[in-house]
């Protein structure tokens, strides 16, 4: 089982959800909704592999959606995942 990494990028990106997400909703409703996208970005340390490569070559970016809403990008490396982006639809990143 390999461990998470996360990019600058990332960290503000899922701030940035929650942000929007209480603004329209609520803080409990964007508590929960993070906490269900923490629950899928933990899975990627059991399932590297997850999700659909972007392109060939090295480093290989792989991409994984999240309840219709979601896009993460990550790259599998030895012994952990770099979290890469973490991009909300209908936001700019």
């Amino acid at each position: 089982m390999g461990k998470l990494d996360f990019a600058p990028e990332a960290i503000a990106d899922i701030k940035a959800i929650a942000d929007v997400i209480a603004e329209a909703g609520g803080r409990e409703r964007a508590e929960r909704y993070i906490a269900r996208l923490q629950r899928r970005l933990a899975a990627l340390e059991v399932f590297p592999g997850a999700g659909r490569r972007l392109a060939r070559g090295r480093p290989a970016t792989r991409v994984l959606g999240f309840e219709r809403r979601v896009t993460i990008l990550f790259r599998r490396r030895p012994g952990s995942v770099l979290i890469l982006r973490v991009l909300y639809a209908g936001r700019q990143p």
